[in-house]
């Protein structure tokens, strides 16, 4: 379970939101809150859709909150506003797709054809209901009880995957957080949320309008599409090389819009190994990495005929090649790997 201290929101967490796809490393479980020996009451035969309100205020910064997730598919809208009312972000999980806008910065990123298992298809959940979710399946402690505005409330200690102790307290009623307290640096982190609306709806009686999100003209995009060689891609300019690792990828497509409508693409397909990922991306471009001024510059390295710009660092190597309309670049944890990758490359084909 992920716990994040929330602050205003930066362009860290778009480029968090990346890595996920990117890596595809945190595969979420299926999402069943009607597990046996759960703490926690479950939600109104029928009505299987929260709906809350609430204001969440921590140092220096106040948000309103309105969310509609349902338990029992992870879909729903998340709408958060500056105390003022200036929209700062809305995250929506729909169908097969998942939706993140970031106001402040006038950026969308969107994901389509979403995997079966792609850990967004859980953000809104985890968003409210992750530390119940932790404690149902044992990697989070209730230490005790108490109450909160005249609710019952319970208080859990679990730690962070980076080491971070936190003591939350959530609703006895819905699991809801309701505060959080971190020990990260020499002052605790605390953040309070006052909820002004908990109900649990019907699927009927949520807004007809719940999935639409309005985007204004101009605003930059990342378009993402998952499970990219089973379902037909796009048009695209160039073809896309698969290795062969002897296991099933991951793949994705990726485009990315500037403000000023300025595209690019690229399709990353993914091999799980013992050793780490190796990605295989096709697209466009210059095959030689782009430099800053001082670094080395990338040696070559030839792989069955094809000479290869590569670089190497603590994350391993990454190579890049043209090969007749495509720029196909390798990243992998060793060269090993790396010159595995580019010995069995191929272009695929549905």
């Amino acid at each position: 379970m992920r716990y994040r201290a929330r602050v205003a929101l930066r362009w860290s967490v778009v480029a968090g939101l990346v890595a996920i796809a990117i890596a595809s490393l945190a595969l979420i479980a299926a999402v069943n809150f009607g597990r046996a020996r759960s703490p926690f009451p479950e939600p109104p035969a029928g009505k299987p859709i929260l709906h809350v309100q609430a204001t969440r205020a921590e140092p220096g910064h106040t948000t309103e909150l309105e969310a509609w997730v349902n338990l029992s598919t992870g879909e729903g809208k998340v709408i958060e506003r500056a105390a003022g009312g200036t929209l700062q972000r809305v995250e929506l999980v729909h169908d097969d797709e998942y939706l993140f806008y970031l106001a402040d910065a006038a950026h969308l990123v969107r994901w389509q054809n979403l995997d079966p298992n792609s850990p967004l298809r859980g953000r809104l959940l985890d968003e409210l209901l992750g530390v119940r979710l932790a404690v149902e399946e044992g990697r989070a402690q209730i230490i005790g009880s108490g109450t909160d505005g005249g609710r019952q409330t319970v208080h859990v200690r679990f730690t962070t995957a980076g080491g971070i102790p936190v003591v939350a307290t959530l609703d006895a009623a819905t699991g809801l957080i309701v505060r959080t307290e971190s020990s990260q640096g020499q002052q605790p982190e605390v953040v309070d949320i006052t909820y002004h609306t908990i109900e649990y709806l019907a699927p009927e009686q949520v807004p007809p309008d719940l999935a639409a999100v309005p985007i204004p003209a101009g605003a930059s995009t990342e378009e993402y599409w998952d499970r990219v060689l089973s379902v037909p891609l796009p048009t695209l300019p160039y073809d896309v090389y698969v290795a062969d690792f002897g296991s099933s990828p991951v793949a994705m497509f990726r485009r990315v819009s500037n403000s000023s409508g300025l595209t690019s693409d690229r399709v990353y397909v993914i091999y799980r190994t013992a050793s780490g990922e190796v990605q295989v991306i096709s697209g466009g471009g210059p095959s030689q990495p782009g430099q800053m001024p001082g670094d080395p510059a990338p040696g070559t390295v030839e792989v069955a005929g094809t000479r290869w710009h590569v670089e190497t660092g603590p994350g391993g190597v990454q190579g890049s090649a043209q090969l007749g309309r495509t720029v196909v670049t390798i990243a992998a944890p060793d060269l090993e790997l790396f010159q595995h990758a580019a010995s069995t490359l191929r272009p695929w084909s549905p």
